[in-house]
Parts: structure tokens; C-alpha cells; sequence
């Protein structure tokens, strides 16, 4: 078959309508079928092209693109791009001027400052002199303007430049000597901090949002106040400036050699006329090496492993991402591109991959309905639940509060004006936030344990929140650091009827000895108080039927597999957990499975001996499968989505449980069973 060799220019929309081709970059691709290269079926050679200053190929407006052969760090070229990226950005982008829950548009050179930021001095000479640079911890006091705020991972040097009580008044300029602490100067910061506060000042801004520096660490009042702000901090930054990569003295850049910069190919340049005048010249770009550079360094980075950075990233309008290759400075925003190369050239994926977890055009978010939000609030977590986190009791929820009120925003802007004011018990509930799940979506309390590796317990959260599980983490250093256990929800096949609800979460707080409770209010009454670790141990009342069962073995692999299927369980991770369970009315038959996620049930003995666990019955729906291979006769059957749970003493509320696991049953003789029982309050911790 021939095969045809085909040239394709990519010019500037914007100069379309001037001479010349105003070509930027050339693609080159061989194939007999000229519809499909242009569709990019067949695979295609990019290249950038340039023409030298004065030359025929530019003074036309043929050829007017860039090649980048800088080997320093850092150049006008870099940060007149990110610049350009910025303004096309902001002109261009409704969503990237917005919000993530869409209920507030915002121009990021007009919002409020954080309560604390530092303003960055640049001396006499040129700002690209870093060692001149001088800094000062400012109070906003209701201060607005703009701001560039650092995503980092802490490290031992980052302690060393923390603000404490200590050097507070001179970081601020309000001690008693102030000749020698009027400013202090970028030998008090780390390398990290200094380079992100020379950026700024190269792209024209003078003030940056750094954690550690402007929260003051050993002050437990000042964090509390301050870690819920974070959130607001990112999201209304002018830009996020995110250290995927540091160099080996912990700045973001080094200087590249000249083996690293992709190698030219010079071409006779012909006018219209066919008349060769002087060359042009042409840069390959490596799309495969740019992807897996970006995954690689970026998405799989340790950085994006850390819990409080997920929300850093996904609230973030527009970041800045680094990598150790030539083309190492990624730009991403909200726009739904995926993330643009400092050369101009977006990473491109073949597969599908999702190229980055914290993005929120990668977590499919919607707005429109309550059932959408809460199923988009159910992928966030899936996606943060196994991050890592240096203090995971006390940040697991925390980390994520920010994102938690985007969605109670999206929430309550679903309702008519008054309903949360008291107007609609029913409403109030749904909007209600309590231990990372919303009281009003059912099918957040059947999550799963989604990996092998056996669970500790947070005891300071509730047990029926999916944050109360962690797993220790061996790290490279062979320090074992916690992280969240991954959970999953999987899909609850059709005709889904909820048979258990819950009512209201009863906040309590510790008193230095024991659990006790803050308020019987309904919920809903402090809606913006339950956002962040004021709600990480409630009481959940909950309305439904249960009914005693008993947990034995696991099940075998084909056990698994055909359990899966009379249950219709959509996904195979966290299987290996399932342990058969049956009903005391017949205990020889498999009436279903659990997972048992706690950690005293880690072992069939415990298991086994366990004679006081019980099904909480969430939801039912229905199959039109056979499930003769267990022993049914019926062709049609129904599932029943079940918590399991067991007793536990408590004086103020009764009955009370907590949870163990989850499972779904589906035997004949469970639905007559839970017919039977007799619907009841009671209480999970």
C-alpha cells in the first residue's frame, strides 16, 4: 500500500488574517489516509520552528514560533510564558474565575489576603539577584490585593525556618530592636522558600502565602484558626507554585546541560516563489518522554501523596508544577486541557490514564443535584482516603475541610431560601457534614476497605466514617509513616430502595478522659462549625431494621467471584476481605459477605466466636439473576446492603453500636427475616 508523507502546520489563531504562515510548529506523519493523520489516528512528529531574528522566514510571518535551548533554570522567556499562560487564563476561563463548588466568581488580583502573608522586598539592583531579596511577615487586618501561595512537602529545613512565638515580633517588625529585625533576608529561609519568593517577584508579585512561615507553629490557637483558612488560601491564590520536584540543595531548579535540550535540524527556508533566502529550524518534541516525565515526576511525586496537599491541588485555580527535564515547568488550570509544558506542548496521554488524581475535571464533578454532588463528594474521597499524613489523628478530616465546605456550599445552593434555616427538618439533614460523610446521602455509610493490608483504628473519629481507618506505610527511608487505608464504594445495582437513614449526629467532644456530647441539637444548627475536627466524633442516630448474624471464614477465591455476582458488586479490589456470613434461622447456608474492617476481627477465631454481631439493614435493590450456586432455587432475588455491627456500653444513648464492617446478604431467608424485625432506633459511635 502507498504510503504518503504528510507536513502539517499549527499556526497562532491570533495572527490569522497578517502575512505570512505564522507557523509555530510543524507535524510530520506517514500514512495512506490523509483524514486520518488530521484526526491524529496515525501517530504524528512534532517539532517547533524558529527562524534567526531579521531573516526572511521571520519578517514574513512564515515562521514565528520559538525553540528553547536555555540551559539556565531560569530566563525572561520562562516568566514572560507563565506570564502569557496567566493572562489567556484569566481572559478566557470562566471556571478557572471561579470557585470549586461554582457558587462564587472571583478576581484573584482583587480577594482578601490571608491573615498573615510575606511581603518580599527586592533590592536595589535586579530582582534577578536572589541573594538580595528581603522579607517581612505582614498582618493582612482586611488587606486584599494578590498573592502566591507554596504547595510543599515539610522538611527538617522547613522547621528550621517556621515562625514561632519567639521570632514572631521580629519577623513582624514589632520588637524592641528594630534596626537589626526591620527585614530579614533569604539566608533565613530555605532554599525551597527563597526560590518561590524570587518567582514571585519575576512574575510581578510581591507577596506569598508559605504555611510554615506564616502560622505561627508552636501557637495551638493560631493553627486551629489558620488550618481551616488554608483552604480559602489556595483557592483564591493568584497562582500555586507546587514543589513536585526539588533539586538536591531543595530549590525547584538547576541548571540543565547542553545534552539535555532536544537537538536542532536547520532547513532551507523558500519564499513564495520557490527562491531559497536563508534557513529555518525545526525542534523536535518528544510527546512520549513529556508524558511519562509528567507522570512520573508529577503525578506519582511524594508531593502529591501528602493528604493536605490533595486539597492544595484540587482547590487551586491555576498551579505550577516542576520536573527535572528540560521542558520542567507544567502549567495546569481549571480549564479541562491537560497540563501545558513551559515549551507550549500539552502532555499527551494514549491511554486514557488519568494524568492527575487531584483535578477536578479528572474527579467528574457536577453541580446540578443532590445525588451528583454526593456521588462527586464519594470519588474525592476514594482518591484522598490513602493519602499519607505526618499527624493522621489529628488531620485526617481536617486536611480535607476545605473541599467539605466547597460542597456544603454546592449544597445549600441547591435548596430554596429558608430550608436551612430550620424550615425542613428533612433538608437540613441531607446538608448536615459530620466525620467526612453528608447525613443526607445513604450511600456513604456502606464504604469499603478497597486494599489488603489489615487496618489500625483512629479512635478520636466515629466508626461509621470511613476516615476513623489507617495503615502504616514503609517509606523509603524505612520509617514507617501512617496514611489513610484506601476505601471504595462500589455501584448498588437497580431498583435502589433505602430501609435505613439517619437522623442526626450528636457532636461530642473529649474532656480529657471521656467522649461527651456538645449538644442534642438537630443538625444543621452550625453548619460551618462541622467542617474540620468539631465533628470528627459523633454519635449517628439512625432509623432501620437489624437482624443477628453470624461471620465465619473467609471465602474462597470462586466463592468470591460468585458471591460478587448473586450480589452484583461491581468491583474486585478489597475482595479478599469477604468472610461468609449466615443467619442463625440456617446456619449451614451463605446468606452473603462481609468485610470487616476492624481490627479485632482480623482472624477467623474472632470471627467465629463473635455472638453478638448484627446487619444493619441501608439499602435494598434487586437482581434478576439466578443464584442456584449457593443453593437458591429462585431465579429472581433480592440484595440487601448491610452495616454489621456490634454493641457497645453506653450510659446516655441506647442501644448503641459501633461498626465492624459492611457486606451485602441476598439469601431468601434474609428478606424474611428482615420483614419480620421490627423497625428501631438506635445509636453507632
Amino acid at each position: 500500500m502507498l504510503q504518503v508523507q504528510f507536513w502539517i502546520t499549527r499556526s497562532q489563531a491570533s495572527l490569522m488574517g497578517a502575512e505570512g504562515l505564522h507557523m509555530t510548529h510543524l507535524n510530520a506523519a506517514v500514512g495512506d489516509d490523509w483524514w486520518n493523520i488530521h484526526r491524529d489516528v496515525v501517530e504524528s512528529i512534532s517539532f517547533h520552528t524558529a527562524a534567526d531574528p531579521g531573516s526572511l522566514a521571520l519578517t514574513s510571518g512564515d515562521v514565528i514560533g520559538e525553540i528553547h535551548s536555555d540551559i539556565r533554570p531560569w530566563s525572561n522567556v520562562l516568566f514572560d510564558g507563565i506570564k502569557s499562560w496567566h493572562r489567556n487564563c484569566r481572559a478566557n476561563h470562566v471556571n478557572c474565575n471561579q470557585t470549586l463548588s461554582k457558587t462564587q466568581s472571583f478576581d484573584c488580583d482583587d480577594v482578601a489576603l490571608p491573615t498573615r502573608y510575606i511581603e518580599i522586598i527586592p533590592g536595589d539592583e535586579s530582582v534577578l539577584d536572589q541573594s538580595r531579596l528581603r522579607f517581612i511577615l505582614r498582618e493582612a487586618l482586611g488587606e486584599r490585593g494578590r498573592y502566591i501561595s507554596l504547595s510543599h512537602r515539610w522538611t527538617e529545613k522547613s522547621k528550621d525556618a517556621m515562625t514561632t512565638r519567639e521570632n514572631y515580633l521580629c519577623r513582624t517588625r514589632s520588637c524592641a530592636h528594630k534596626t537589626s529585625c526591620s527585614t530579614w533576608g533569604r539566608k533565613d529561609l530555605t532554599e525551597l522558600f527563597g526560590e518561590a519568593s524570587w518567582l514571585a517577584v519575576n512574575l510581578g508579585i510581591t507577596k506569598i502565602w508559605i504555611d510554615s512561615i506564616c502560622i505561627i507553629q508552636d501557637d495551638l490557637n493560631d493553627w486551629e484558626k489558620e488550618s481551616v483558612k488554608m483552604a480559602e488560601y489556595y483557592q483564591f491564590a493568584w497562582l500555586t507554585i507546587a514543589a513536585t520536584q526539588t533539586t538536591p540543595t531543595g530549590g525547584l531548579r538547576s541548571d540543565l546541560q547542553p545534552t539535555d535540550i532536544p537537538r536542532l535540524a536547520r532547513l532551507p527556508y523558500r519564499d513564495s516563489n520557490g527562491k531559497q533566502d536563508g534557513y529555518f529550524y525545526l525542534q523536535v518534541v518528544d510527546h512520549k518522554a513529556l508524558e511519562n516525565d509528567y507522570l512520573r515526576q508529577v503525578t506519582k511525586s511524594e508531593l502529591l501523596n501528602r493528604g493536605w496537599v490533595f486539597q492544595e491541588w484540587l482547590l487551586s485555580r491555576r498551579t505550577l508544577s516542576f520536573s527535572g527535564a528540560s521542558w520542567g515547568i507544567f502549567m495546569q488550570c481549571q480549564n479541562g486541557d491537560n497540563p501545558q509544558a513551559i515549551t507550549g506542548d500539552h502532555v499527551r496521554t494514549q491511554t486514557g490514564l488519568k494524568i492527575d488524581k487531584a483535578f477536578e475535571k479528572n474527579l467528574q464533578m457536577s453541580w446540578s443535584s443532590r445525588p451528583e454532588v454526593f456521588a462527586a463528594w464519594r470519588a474525592v474521597v476514594e482518591t484522598y482516603s490513602s493519602s499519607e499524613l505526618t499527624q493522621i489523628d489529628e488531620d485526617r478530616l481536617v486536611a480535607l475541610s476545605g473541599v467539605a465546605h466547597e460542597y456544603g456550599k454546592a449544597l445549600q445552593a441547591l435548596e430554596p431560601t429558608g430550608i436551612l434555616h430550620g424550615q425542613n427538618e428533612l433538608a437540613i439533614t441531607a446538608c448536615t457534614y459530620s466525620a467526612g460523610i453528608w447525613l443526607g446521602d445513604t450511600f456513604s455509610l456502606l464504604w469499603e476497605q478497597a486494599e489488603s493490608q489489615t487496618c489500625s483504628k483512629i479512635q478520636s473519629i466515629s466508626t461509621w466514617s470511613w476516615a476513623c481507618i489507617k495503615i502504616e506505610s514503609n517509606q523509603q527511608d524505612d520509617q514507617r509513616s501512617p496514611r489513610g487505608a484506601q476505601v471504595q464504594w462500589p455501584s448498588f445495582g437497580r431498583r435502589i430502595e433505602p430501609v435505613g437513614r439517619a437522623e442526626c449526629a450528636i457532636t461530642r467532644h473529649h474532656d480529657g478522659s471521656t467522649w461527651v456530647a456538645d449538644s442534642a441539637e438537630p443538625p444543621g444548627t452550625h453548619l460551618n462549625d462541622r467542617y474540620g475536627n468539631k465533628s470528627r466524633f459523633s454519635v449517628l442516630k439512625m432509623r432501620g431494621k437489624v437482624v443477628q448474624v453470624s461471620v465465619d471464614a473467609h471465602l474462597t477465591r470462586d466463592s468470591r467471584i460468585t458471591t460478587a455476582g448473586l450480589t452484583e458488586h461491581s468491583l474486585s479490589t478489597g475482595r479478599e476481605h469477604w468472610r461468609a456470613v449466615a443467619t442463625y434461622k440456617t446456619p449451614e447456608k451463605i446468606a452473603g459477605w462481609a468485610s470487616l474492617e476492624h481490627p479485632d476481627y482480623q482472624n477467623d477465631a474472632a470471627c467465629r466466636s463473635a455472638q453478638n454481631i448484627v446487619a444493619f439493614f441501608v439499602l435494598t435493590s434487586y437482581s434478576g439473576r439466578p443464584s442456584f450456586a449457593l443453593g437458591n432455587i429462585y431465579r429472581s432475588h433480592t440484595i440487601h446492603s448491610v452495616l454489621y455491627l456490634r454493641p457497645v456500653e453506653n450510659p446516655t444513648y441506647r442501644p448503641c453500636y459501633e461498626r465492624v464492617g459492611v457486606g451485602r446478604l441476598f439469601e431468601v431467608e434474609v428478606s424474611e427475616l428482615f420483614q419480620a424485625a421490627t423497625e428501631q432506633i438506635l445509636w453507632i459511635t
